[in-house]
């Protein structure tokens, strides 16, 4: 597992920068490491102009809700986690399971240690993101996912 301790501006799940007091908020290291998993996610080819650094779902629009597809989906997400380099390449577990005839769920799971900042109270849950990915528009929505001890 890896030592992460990069922080960034905090950011909600639309993108929008957070301020505090009149300036702006910095996420705590888990959150930077989980606002960029969640860009990477919901980032195709087109939109960066590091298409390899994106996980680029857009791509399978239209394809078979089949395992073959769900392992390509699968490395998409972890192709683009490794150019990135976000995150140690055993540090995220991403999982595609289908959820409907023209759908699938995409998971990733976040291990790792994340470093704390004085106050900041550390988490014991692994930090869970799930999408759900319907093949007709290719876009994924965020789901609220629990997190496990």
């Amino acid at each position: 597992m890896g030592y992460y301790s990069v922080r960034d501006i905090e950011t909600d799940d639309a993108g929008e920068i957070q301020v505090e007091n009149g300036d702006l908020k910095l996420a705590s290291v888990k959150r930077s490491h989980v606002q960029a998993l969640h860009w990477l996610i919901l980032t195709n080819r087109g939109e960066y102009l590091w298409g390899d650094s994106v996980a680029n779902l857009g791509a399978y629009i239209g394809s078979l809700n089949v395992p073959r597809t769900h392992r390509a989906m699968e490395m998409s997400v972890i192709d683009a986690l490794t150019n990135q380099g976000a995150f140690f390449r055993g540090d995220v577990r991403i999982r595609v399971v289908p959820i409907d005839y023209y759908e699938v769920l995409v998971t990733a799971r976040m291990f790792g240690d994340y470093e704390l900042q004085p106050g900041e109270e550390e988490e014991d849950e692994d930090q869970i993101l799930g999408y759900r990915y319907p093949f007709g528009t290719g876009l994924p929505v965020k789901m609220d996912v629990t997190t496990t001890g």
